[in-house]
């Protein structure tokens, strides 16, 4: 997710999270650069538990007690 965002801001030159950050880091803002990387964090959360909760819905024969029983 992070590799196509970059992608998107690189090529069709929009604003967004790198941009945002480097300027932080550039003006020395710190709590910029704070803000800015607890949001990437929490947006790559949500995706792996977006693309979890996805992963159950297209293939619910994955199970969570399988993979207990396997260790």
């Amino acid at each position: 997710m992070l590799s196509g965002a970059f992608i998107a801001e690189y090529f069709f030159n929009l604003p967004g999270l790198r941009k945002l950050t480097l300027e932080g880091v550039t003006n020395l803002d710190l709590y910029l650069v704070m803000a800015s990387l607890m949001m990437g964090a929490t947006m790559f959360m949500v995706g792996k538990l977006w693309a979890d909760l996805l992963l159950e819905a297209v293939a619910p024969r994955i199970k969570l007690e399988d993979l207990k029983d396997k260790n």
